[in-house]
């Protein structure tokens, strides 16, 4: 074999070593942008997760309502008490003046 072939053959061989690595680097290409597409949805999917987050309402929000709530039930409690009592105290008095004078005697009182 001539010093030509020799060089001939050596230059093939480098090309069909250069065509396999190309193709290397196109599947490494592929792949890249594959990663490129995840990395992105994973950055959308965490820009969601992170909005969500924002609008749920922490544990202290949640007993900072609570107590409101509480203290708005009492107060209620409190008024609707007081009503009560005071019907309560008024019809009393209107059975104590209504016995009084017909003369009825209550036979709850001791």
């Amino acid at each position: 074999m001539s010093a030509d072939d020799k060089i001939v053959k050596i230059l093939e061989e480098l090309q069909s070593g250069q065509q396999a690595l190309n193709g290397k680097a196109d599947t490494l290409e592929q792949g890249q942008k594959a990663l490129q597409a995840d990395v992105h949805t994973l950055k959308d999917g965490q820009a969601h997760t992170n909005t969500v987050l924002k609008t749920l309402a922490t544990k202290q929000d949640v007993e900072v309502a609570v107590d409101a709530a509480k203290s708005e039930l009492k107060a209620d409690i409190l008024m609707l008490d007081s009503k009560v009592v005071k019907r309560i105290q008024s019809h009393e008095r209107r059975i104590t003046n209504i016995e009084e004078q017909e003369g009825i005697e209550n036979p709850d009182k001791n």
